[in-house]
């Protein structure tokens, strides 16, 4: 199955890709082979380039200007038609691996989302490393997250959202103090209700109210 859309983006007349300025297609291109390389030849990093540009897709010129800059950024070497990593070149492939399979986790975790691969192969080559840390922030915050009412008697948390749909009782609950970023604390749990304290006063809450307030264990935020 190819990954690319790189086999229908050149202006034939023109010589470059209608979709995007070169540079930008050369790299997302340079960035698929080396993970379709890394994909190829787990065990020695090396894939044949028929393969790869069977694999990646794009007319073989596309193809071979970017394994012509990726010799040249020392990225990779060749050795016949075979296409083999540096140890920069593995190092960049590891990168974007890691960065591949992190965004298809957190798409099936957060939206539930089937086609990840799909997904994953569009944003790993936009997503910066300074929003992959905040992904991988939330990721790890939504792997620790609770129901109020699952918290243990004297527990502290900190209120990460409330998953109301009355518009009214959410306004209420915002109104007592119980709002994204509060701290916290089960006071008591007694038959169909908790008493929490939130800002020094003490609320009591039906559990199916609590069951919709997400929380995080303040303890657990720290620790992170």
């Amino acid at each position: 199955m190819k990954r690319g859309f790189y086999g229908c983006t050149w202006n034939r007349r023109q010589g470059y890709p209608r979709v995007a300025a070169l540079n930008d297609i050369l790299k997302m291109y340079k960035e698929d082979l080396l993970r379709a390389i890394l994909e190829f030849g787990r065990g020695n990093g090396q894939a044949d380039a028929k393969d790869l540009l069977s694999d990646v897709g794009g007319e073989q010129r596309l193809f071979e200007q970017a394994t012509l800059e990726m010799e040249k950024e020392k990225l990779i070497t060749r050795k016949g038609e075979c296409i083999v990593l540096t140890p920069s070149g593995r190092e960049a492939a590891e990168k974007i691996y890691a960065k591949h399979r992190f965004i298809e986790e957190y798409f099936s975790e957060v939206f539930n989302e089937t086609n990840v691969h799909i997904l994953a192969h569009a944003l790993e080559h936009c997503v910066s490393d300074s929003l992959l840390a905040k992904m991988q922030g939330e990721l790890a915050l939504m792997s620790e997250t609770l129901n109020l009412s699952d918290l243990k008697t004297g527990e502290q948390a900190v209120i990460l959202a409330i998953a109301v749909p009355d518009k009214k009782l959410f306004s209420r609950l915002l109104g007592i103090g119980l709002s994204p970023r509060s701290k916290v604390k089960l006071f008591e749990k007694l038959p169909g209700q908790l008493v929490v304290e939130v800002e020094g006063r003490k609320i009591a809450l039906d559990t199916f109210i609590a069951d919709k307030v997400l929380v995080s264990k303040e303890d657990r935020k720290k620790a992170g």
